[in-house]
């Protein structure tokens, strides 16, 4: 008669004389949480450039976010910019595409950096949507020491300049760079259309010791400008 028919488990305890001794038990019991549900309902797409003339745009990264999902879901689209995401239950849902190089966009949004228009999707829906992703402006320059040489190992940054609530605020924008290469050259890009300010630090990006802060030129959607220039350090603003 083997154990397994029995639906027994077994296993060892040690007395008090020390010695092991056979136990028998119930087999636990199996984790009862049910997976969750996949939905019938589909997002298919289109991600093209906003140019004039239009066209596809290969391996861009197209985001599904909603109350229904637990997590958001990430497709790559194929080289004619195509996306489909399945498998979704019913409800709303938000959508953004992103790239190197150009500006991550949500669907329906106007502009870079505001709230798109939810999408809903009936259970065994299809919704079809073209997302339009324009290519992102250029901030490139040169960082030099004190003595005019090209200084190495600086973090650049772009701070995006907007008011809120009746005030100036400044935030990260662009591709996170690294620091200055051995010409002391920088580069920032994926910029939306907008006014910056370019700061550069010895360390962490992120900390307090500013070298210089300078306002750098606003760039039209239009025309994604390149502002380049140079600086020598200057006290923290």
């Amino acid at each position: 008669m083997t154990l397994a028919a029995m639906g027994l488990t077994l296993g060892l305890v040690l007395q008090g004389d020390g010695q092991p001794q056979v136990a028998q038990g119930r087999t636990p019991p199996r984790d009862q949480r049910a997976p969750p549900a996949l939905g019938t309902s589909t997002i298919t797409g289109l991600v093209v450039t906003d140019d004039v003339q239009a066209r596809p745009l290969r391996r861009a990264r197209v985001t599904v976010n909603g109350p229904a999902l637990e997590i958001g879901r990430t497709v790559v689209t194929a080289d004619d910019g195509t996306f489909t995401i399945g498998g979704l239950p019913a409800g709303s849902y938000t959508l953004s595409a992103a790239k190197e190089a150009y500006v991550t966009m949500a669907y329906g949004a106007t502009r870079a950096g505001v709230v798109g228009a939810p999408l809903a999707l009936a259970a065994g829906g299809t919704a079809r949507v073209t997302m339009r992703v324009p290519r992102g402006a250029v901030i490139s320059g040169t960082i030099l020491d004190a003595d005019g040489q090209p200084a190495q190992g600086i973090s650049v940054s772009a701070l995006r300049r907007r008011y809120v609530s009746g005030g100036i605020r400044y935030a990260p924008a662009g591709t996170p760079v690294l620091p200055t290469d051995d010409r002391g050259a920088y580069r920032i890009y994926g910029l939306p259309a907008g006014e910056y300010v370019v700061v550069a630090r010895p360390g962490d990006v992120n900390g307090p010791n500013a070298m210089f802060s300078r306002p750098v030129r606003p760039m039209q959607r239009e025309s994604a400008g390149r502002a380049t220039t140079t600086y020598s350090p200057a006290g923290s603003p």
